[in-house]
């Protein structure tokens, strides 16, 4: 088993879509952890059992089992309205006499939207850092509800991490103290927590976006219970099996009501992983017809996943030190082997090798329309390229005059005129085609004039 999940992970390292990833898998009473790559690029370290990641919304299974275990020492009631439950009084959005249900935040059928729009981050590289509770108040004070609560899945970051600060309020603690004290301990695990300790910053993976481009941690104090959670997978695996075997646990009631489905939307349109529709239960996601639980993560610069199977006694979690969503593929693909299903195929495009006088040819600005431009630059890694208010992305070439992104699903081709000479682009997005066309000043001239001689 491990030498096919070796088969199916080290391509990726390989390929560059990863700069390193950890792998924790339970069978039955057997377990193993696999690490591939680095946890720095450039360092050679592989990552390790004991390696630190942000686990981003995974840290939604933790807060829904959070809610589970209020509701089960009665401090809250799971229907009991946000508004009754909130310590600070603050004017909240109903929809005609239907309040928002604590279990409505948790199963994201709340109707608030997926982020708050007052969300301004000073930094674009710590979303959430700058963002009070103040803020999230006075967002919810002018928001308005355009459907009944409990009657839609719709992914809410906002309303998961409503409900972390609504849980550690009613029991007079920081979300971090609350974790600490409800979960963390009771469980043994030992590394997973909100804020670093030194030790644990040397064990941290430094996080990179798809590009290999470093990124910076997320410190998010209001969202801490939708995505602020740090782990290693010593901790994880842990979780898992306590999840797997509730009754060996002191917090067997929680784990047992958050696994139980809460919602089930006929439509579905947020989730084409059922096919009854979008399920939801406190915190997890059910799939393979009901059979598993499930949550993936992703902040700036980590992906992550987690799945039981309660009736195989299996489980499978994934950390890596970069955000590319496929990342989630391969842990399922690892899910589906352990159970003797074949694996998912994980399709990603390879770039081909384009010698670096030939990339040069592209590199100047491109006009898309009155306001917006296109900047192409080289850089000792190949090209990136830059639309106006948009952060930089790598070009990965795929022929000789096109490329396409990693970061996003897009192609950029471009054009030459009867000189061969690059005049312009098109940039192929979501069915939409962009032409743009090379302004005149950073065109190649048609004759290349001689070098100065010194003679």
């Amino acid at each position: 088993m491990a030498a096919r999940v070796d088969a199916l992970a080290q391509p990726l390292v390989d390929d560059g879509l990863t700069v390193g990833m950890v792998i924790g898998v339970l069978q039955g009473e057997q377990s193993w952890i696999r690490g591939y790559g680095e946890t720095a690029l450039g360092g050679g370290q592989r990552p390790g059992p004991d390696t630190v990641y942000e686990i981003g919304s995974v840290s939604k299974v933790f807060t829904g089992i959070l809610l589970a275990d209020a509701a089960n020492r009665e401090l809250v009631n799971l229907d009991d309205p946000v508004a009754d439950v909130l310590v600070d009084e603050v004017e909240f959005p109903i929809f005609k006499d239907q309040p928002i249900r604590l279990w409505h935040l948790s199963t994201h059928t709340s109707g608030l939207p997926r982020m708050p729009r007052n969300l301004k981050p000073k930094d674009p590289e710590a979303p959430y850092e700058d963002y009070t509770m103040e803020l999230l108040y006075e967002f919810l004070g002018g928001y308005r509800l355009r459907r009944a609560p409990g009657e839609t899945f719709a992914y809410s970051n906002l309303g998961v991490a409503l409900l972390g600060n609504c849980l550690a309020n009613v029991q007079d603690l920081t979300y971090e103290q609350l974790l600490a004290e409800r979960i963390a301990g009771p469980l043994g695990l030992k590394s997973t927590v909100i804020e670093l300790s030194d030790s644990m910053k040397a064990r941290l993976a430094s996080g990179y976006d798809v590009d290999q481009q470093p990124k910076s941690n997320w410190s998010m104090p209001v969202f801490n219970g939708a995505g602020g959670i740090r782990s290693d997978m010593t901790d994880m695996l842990r979780f898992a099996r306590a999840n797997l075997h509730p009754e060996e646990t002191p917090i067997e009631d929680a784990l047992l009501l958050a696994q139980k489905i809460r919602h089930q939307d006929e439509s579905g349109p947020d989730l084409s992983w059922s096919e009854h529709g979008a399920q939801v239960c406190l915190g997890w996601f059910p799939a393979s017809g009901g059979a598993t639980r499930w949550h993936n993560g992703q902040t700036g610069g980590y992906h992550t996943y987690l799945a039981i199977w309660p009736d195989k006694d299996c489980a499978v979690a994934l950390f890596a030190n970069t955000t590319w969503g496929h990342m989630t593929t391969c842990a399922d693909s690892v899910l589906l082997m352990l159970v003797g299903e074949e694996p998912h195929t994980i399709k990603y495009e390879k770039p081909i090798a384009l010698p670096r006088e030939e990339l040069e040819a592209f590199v100047g600005e491109y006009k898309l329309s009155f306001l917006a431009k296109m900047s192409v630059t080289l850089e000792a890694d190949g090209l990136w390229a830059q639309v106006s208010l948009q952060p930089k992305l790598r070009l990965y070439p795929s022929g000789p005059d096109t490329f396409f992104y990693r970061a996003v699903e897009a192609e950029v081709h471009f054009e030459k005129d009867e000189q061969g000479q690059v005049s312009g682009l098109e940039i192929h997005q979501g069915g939409t085609v962009t032409q743009g066309e090379r302004n005149s000043a950073t065109k190649e001239p048609k004759e290349t004039a001689s070098p100065p001689s010194d003679k």
